[in-house]
């Protein structure tokens, strides 16, 4: 697989050496986000790449070795993790209708799968979807004893590849379990 240098928190700089973490990465589709994957495991990193549509990319990842697991984060068995570090790069198809109750049921599961210390990074085009995701980390009591969130506005040039909507600003989003 041809590898592509994706800046920022879901490359792998993310996964410190040189420790063995448990890394899941959601919604994977495309070779550049599966040789990432590839180049974690090959550090020695328990690396399993999720997403409940299978592609002819995730189809070669997993003849060549690498972890796929065709199902929504919601479905994996707990024996999957924890994960020290939940990688999600333009989630979709967004959260229906972006209402609060919907983004909230999307996020739980993600959170309740790290571990401590671990951290989810999502990266989004989607304001609503970034503001959204912020609420739920000031409303829910849950989320605000147990998780501290670093919000960013970036420039695409420092945010992975995306094959969606073509906007100015992408949004990191990391929640990091403090306890």
């Amino acid at each position: 697989m041809a590898a592509t240098a994706i800046p920022g928190p879901c490359s792998c700089r993310a996964v410190p050496r040189p420790c063995r973490r448990r890394v899941l990465f959601v919604g994977a589709e495309r070779p550049d986000e599966f040789a990432i994957a590839e180049r974690l495991a090959c550090q020695g990193h328990d690396v399993a790449v999720v997403n409940p549509r299978e592609t002819a990319a995730a189809r070669e990842y997993r003849d060549g070795g690498g972890r796929f697991i065709q199902a929504r984060v919601e479905d994996l068995p707990v024996r999957l993790g924890p994960f020290h570090v939940i990688c999600e790069n333009y989630p979709y198809p967004f959260p229906s209708a972006l209402s609060y109750a919907s983004t909230r049921a999307y996020a739980l599961p993600r959170l309740a799968r790290l571990a401590i210390g671990g951290r989810w990074v999502v990266f989004s085009e989607n304001p609503r979807l970034a503001a959204t995701l912020a609420a739920v980390a000031r409303r829910e009591a849950a989320v605000q004893r147990g998780f501290r969130l670093r919000f960013a506005e970036l420039s695409p040039v420092l945010a992975p590849r995306s094959a969606y909507l073509r906007r100015r600003t992408r949004y990191r989003l990391i929640f990091q379990r403090v306890r």
